[in-house]
């Protein structure tokens, strides 16, 4: 929508977001036609491509078109395509201009008879002049759209288009409203209150429309009072929920009932009449009221995101159009859970979660196309009954029936692969007591990052969960300079280059700059900017949260992170707590998650038994890694030779042998056996994926000689219980645009491993060799976890006083 000029900012975003949900109802409908025609192997490469062949469909047709119906409705979906895809940030590639497409399709629909000033097809006419008096007003161009929707209503009748009188009124009204002329709104609305309550359209669901946006320009009023638009917000929900469905004209000739996007329009009222009470509650029980809706408009997004399937198609403006509708939820919840309303900030981490697991579940079906044929082939029949429209034979005889078939493929993938990767591809509800129960004992921390309605910079959202405690949600804004230092390292990936050189130094004063600081600089598309300093950092982390860490390093506490977006490069360990510069992981033993939901009660296994041991040493060429303190923890002879693919048992003097298999890929395909498994090797995109710019989570490999393993291959692999991947990259989210932390790590966990010690940036041999070799004789000489004797090494390091990117971007990640 048009920046906000005299409109107020929550009147503002409640339109932008109906914009959004309205368009994004239309565009299913549109690009959902060309979809059901496209083959799966086409959509197989990137469900983003869906919407530029549904675009382009599109336009053949109304350049190619025979008919002028066909047309006209052509040019008004690609329209509706092109609109929607600027509205999220994702225009398609080939896309032309909204503006000129609608223009031809009402040109199109114009009678070629003399004298005649009918349209050739009535209905199509009176929708097309909706949709763009709705265009033109989203690009502010105002005086051009008023004559679209100025019409009487003579125009409308006996169209079979009348219900969009409604739609035609909140248009006049939503431009009065954008050019700040709040109080004429009801002036233009007043002189239909007789048509809406003494004829027929008094049943008309689309009536919703009129008093919601009389309800808009009452909040934006002066002369209003807060009640009286609350009052017209209840108005809208009732006529919404109880009117009469009407027909409406699809882009391929066929009529649809117009409430089937009913939900998107109840969510639209409903958060707008949470986020009205929010504003001006002068009590708990509005308050309370407020998150009550809140709480209802996820629930009704939730439905609505399986109608639309937009978990299958990833990475497509529709997914896009969700977050930014959770990000709107999440900061209602953020601003109740402020005033201390029970409830809210149980919904904000609702949100949060619910977000993650869609982005996890889109992203997982876009690369399935890089995954082994069986894991392939489950995730194809998965996506292809998604897909499926809700009228197809297959459903004819039985509404449950694909909600059956889908429980199946379900229980295929927990059985066949791991019940971890079945949830993270057709997740279930989000259950904050299973969160809460399976986090035992454990404090979590997860952070959320989500745009909203209105675009710009997206928010940052945050929440504790500590044992017997309530939930923590809040809304936070860290040191500008350690955001942009940040997301900068998500794109050069040069992170370990820095990380040593933070100020000021642990021990001083964090309020105090610490001299002169160095510029970093950025990429190409950016200025450069200061390093940020320890301090500032540490902001990220709550008060409360380090005020509980205040306690004894012999009692430390059993801390889960789960990061998003750029959070996800930060070295926590080394975060200092407090004005003496005490590091977090003296205490607290740190573990990271992709997401909370993904957690089991069980405890991180003992690292004992079977072992595998995969050391790529340095070559003669000089490529490879320096694995001498590695050979000498499994008391192998001195050297940088690399070590081929050995077994050994992790409690015992035992030296390594060597397996009669030489590849690992082919030992964890047939074998499941193992407890333990230490790699040392290059780890992140290979020269391929480099040369294309790919920075996709699962395209990220170890680079074993024999056998170059990606994170798609690791997925169908049967990983020991606790792996230590001494390796670059394969713990860090390089993809720019996902927020999602899908890479190397998150495979290896959804394929059986229970805790992955890995590097989440460039890491330096000489540091994590050193790190390594105390991990593997913590573990030799004695029971313990891989993520204790982690932690073990990281304070070791720290008593040297070695340098952070040494030791404090390895990272333990756990399920």
């Amino acid at each position: 929508m048009n920046e906000p000029g005299y409109v107020t900012p929550e009147v503002h975003r409640v339109i932008a977001r109906d914009d959004l949900l309205m368009l994004a109802a239309e565009t299913d409908e549109v690009v959902g036609i060309v979809g059901n025609q496209v083959s799966l192997a086409k959509l197989k490469k990137d469900d983003e491509s869906l919407f530029e062949v549904a675009l382009a469909h599109y336009l053949k047709t109304a350049r190619e078109g025979r008919q002028a119906s066909v047309r006209t409705n052509a040019w008004d979906s690609a329209a509706v395509i092109v609109r929607f895809g600027d509205l999220v940030g994702l225009r398609p590639a080939s896309a032309g201009s909204p503006e000129e497409m609608h223009e031809n399709a009402l040109a199109e629909n114009v009678s070629r008879k003399a004298g005649s000033r009918l349209d050739r097809a009535l209905a199509t006419g009176v929708i097309n002049r909706y949709h763009a008096a709705r265009n033109l007003r989203l690009i502010g161009k105002f005086e051009r759209a008023l004559p679209l929707v100025a019409r009487p209503l003579a125009d409308l009748m006996g169209t079979g288009a009348e219900p969009y009188m409604a739609h035609y009124l909140f248009e006049r009204g939503a431009g009065l409203l954008a050019q700040g002329q709040a109080g004429q709104v009801d002036d233009a609305l007043g002189e239909w209150d007789e048509y809406w309550e003494k004829t027929r359209a008094q049943g008309y669901s689309t009536r919703y429309r009129f008093e919601f946006l009389r309800a808009l320009a009452y909040w934006d009023s002066d002369e209003r009072s807060p009640q009286e638009a609350l009052a017209q917000l209840d108005s809208s929900l009732g006529r919404l929920l109880g009117g009469v469905p009407v027909p409406v004209p699809m882009a391929d000739g066929t009529f649809r009932q117009s409430d089937d996007d009913r939900g998107v329009r109840e969510i639209s009222v409903t958060l707008a009449k949470a986020e009205l009470l929010t504003a001006c509650a002068t009590s708990d029980g509005e308050r309370a009221e407020a998150a009550a809706l809140g709480r209802r408009a996820l629930e009704i997004a939730n439905r609505v995101r399986g109608r639309m399937r937009v978990i299958s198609r990833s990475r497509s403006p529709l997914a896009e159009a969700f977050r930014r509708l959770y990000g709107d939820i999440a900061l209602l919840a953020a601003r109740l859970a402020d005033a201390g309303t029970p409830g809210a900030a149980e919904l904000g981490l609702e949100v949060a979660l619910t977000a993650k697991q869609t982005g996890f579940a889109t992203r997982i079906r876009a690369d399935r196309g890089l995954m082994n044929a069986n894991l392939q082939g489950i995730l194809d029949r998965i996506v292809e009954l998604e897909n499926k429209p809700e009228n197809d034979l297959l459903f004819a005889d039985d509404p449950d029936a694909r909600d059956r078939m889908l429980g199946e493929l379900h229980f295929q993938l927990g059985d066949k692969i791991s019940a971890m990767l079945a949830e993270t591809v057709l997740p279930s509800r989000v259950d904050l007591g299973r969160v809460t129960t399976a986090l035992g004992g454990r404090t979590a921390l997860d952070y959320l990052e989500l745009p909203g309605s209105v675009g710009g910079p997206p928010s940052l959202y945050r929440s504790l969960l500590r044992p017997g405690q309530p939930i923590l949600f809040e809304r936070f804004e860290p040191d500008a300079g350690v955001v942009a230092f940040f997301q900068d390292r998500r794109a050069t990936r040069d992170l370990f280059d820095w990380v040593g050189r933070f100020g000021p130094a642990p021990g001083s004063d964090p309020a105090t700059p610490g001299g002169n600081r160095e510029v970093v600089p950025r990429n190409a598309r950016s200025v450069p900017t200061v390093l940020p300093t320890w301090a500032e950092i540490a902001g990220v982390l709550p008060k409360a949260l380090r005020a509980d860490l205040a306690g004894s390093p012999d009692d430390p506490m059993p801390l889960v992170i789960s990061a998003h977006s750029w959070l996800s490069l930060v070295p926590w360990v080394a975060l200092p707590i407090g004005e003496a510069g005490t590091r977090l992981v003296e205490r607290a033993v740190v573990t990271q998650t992709p997401v909370l939901t993904c957690l089991t009660a069980l405890e991180v296994p003992t690292a004992d038994g079977p072992a595998l041991v995969r050391l790529v040493g340095a070559n003669k060429a000089g490529r490879g890694v320096n694995v001498s303190r590695e050979r000498e923890a499994w008391l192998l002879p001195a050297g940088t030779d690399e070590v081929r693919l050995s077994r050994a048992v992790v409690r015992s003097d035992q030296v390594p042998e060597l397996c009669p298999e030489l590849q690992l890929g082919d030992v964890l395909t047939r074998d499941a056996s193992w407890s333990f498994l230490h790699v040392a090797a290059h780890g992140g995109l290979g020269p391929e994926e480099e040369a294309q710019g790919s920075h996709d989570g699962l395209r990220q490999v170890l680079e074993i000689p024999e056998q170059r393993l990606t994170a798609a291959r690791a997925l169908g692999l049967h990983w020991p219980g606790s792996v230590l991947m001494a390796s670059c990259h394969v713990g860090q989210v390089v993809n720019t645009r996902d927020a999602e932390p899908l890479n190397f790590v998150m495979a290896l966990l959804t394929g059986g491993a229970r805790c992955v010690v890995a590097g989440i940036a460039g890491i330096g041999d000489e540091g994590t060799g050193n790190v390594a070799h105390d991990i593997v004789r913590a573990l030799r000489g004695g029971p313990g976890s891989l993520d204790r004797a982690l932690r073990s090494a990281q304070l070791e390091a720290i008593k040297r006083d070695a340098a952070p990117a040494g030791w404090a971007l390895l990272a333990a990640y756990v399920k």
